[in-house]
């Protein structure tokens, strides 16, 4: 079947079942880094609660390139309230970020460790393999094809009549093969 999904959701998915040292049971924020800005989420249960983004253009004066100072003061604003969401929201207590970051990395880091009450920690899959961050998402959304239809119970933004129309676009190509012969 087929099915389209936010990079977000992808992402939760690969935390929850290809992360090493994810605990389904906590609850985690996690700092993601993209071409087009950060992306700020909150995780519960294994689950995507909360997504906040920020554009690059929200966060650059009229500079070509953003000073590492201007950058780290946008990070720890947008955190902030992104913590101040988590908290009026939920109880439970959220003790660690997990930052996908790429070469940025130790800089997240850095800042969080130093501005926040959260314990930073890269994004570490279960693989012997070396992946880069890049390809996150895509690995998150390849492991939905693992799950079974009848068994997939996560969001598909193309709805639920998705799964009767990719049937019947089969179904009309085994037709016309056979027409054909």
């Amino acid at each position: 079947s087929a099915t389209l999904e936010s990079g977000a959701i992808s992402l939760v998915r690969l935390l929850r079942d290809g992360a090493v040292g994810f605990d389904r049971k906590k609850s985690y924020a996690m700092v993601h880094l993209k071409t087009s800005g950060i992306d700020f989420l909150i995780v519960r249960n294994g689950f995507l609660y909360f997504e906040y983004f920020v554009s690059w253009r929200d966060v650059q004066s009229n500079e070509r390139e953003i000073p590492l100072v201007v950058f780290q003061n946008a990070l720890i604003r947008n955190m902030r309230q992104v913590l101040n969401f988590y908290g009026q929201h939920w109880q439970d207590p959220l003790e660690e970020v997990f930052v996908l970051a790429g070469d940025l990395n130790e800089d997240v880091s850095k800042t969080i460790k130093e501005n926040f009450p959260l314990n930073p920690r890269e994004l570490v899959l279960k693989t012997s393999e070396a992946v880069s961050f890049d390809w996150f998402a895509a690995i998150g959304v390849g492991l939905r094809a693992f799950t079974p239809r009848r068994q997939d119970k996560e969001m598909n933004l193309l709805g639920p009549d998705a799964q009767k129309e990719f049937r019947d676009q089969h179904l009309i190509a085994f037709l016309r093969f056979w027409r054909v012969m």
